[in-house]
């Protein structure tokens, strides 16, 4: 068969998740072009990152590597510059909002 064959629950489970997600994405206004990437993509770079992990005798090894460090430095540089960003906006909103109450009180 093509499809699996799941019990009532299990459909029941999936459509409850799958309905407050949708709702989630929504409300929240998450872009879905990464969610869908995600969900494709990841499955295969989990399979080939194990695939090439087996094949050195430590982690170090692997991560030591030129090709792989340059990845996993742009990787990481990216993340952090997307907190960075994140994190300034935070402290930029509670300084607009401490400002707002010092105003208000005078």
């Amino acid at each position: 068969p093509l499809l699996p064959s799941w019990s009532p629950s299990e459909l029941a489970c999936i459509t409850i998740i799958a309905t407050r997600t949708i709702s989630a994405v929504k409300r929240y206004n998450i872009p879905t072009t990464p969610l869908v990437l995600g969900l494709i993509l990841g499955p295969l770079m989990e399979i080939f990152f194990l695939t090439s992990m087996a094949s050195y005798v430590t982690p170090a090894e692997f991560l030591l590597r030129p090709r792989t460090a340059v990845i996993m430095g742009i990787a990481f540089l990216f993340l952090f510059w997307s907190l960075w960003l994140l994190i300034k906006e935070l402290v930029r909103d509670v300084k607009e909002k401490l400002n707002n109450r010092s105003q208000a009180k005078t």
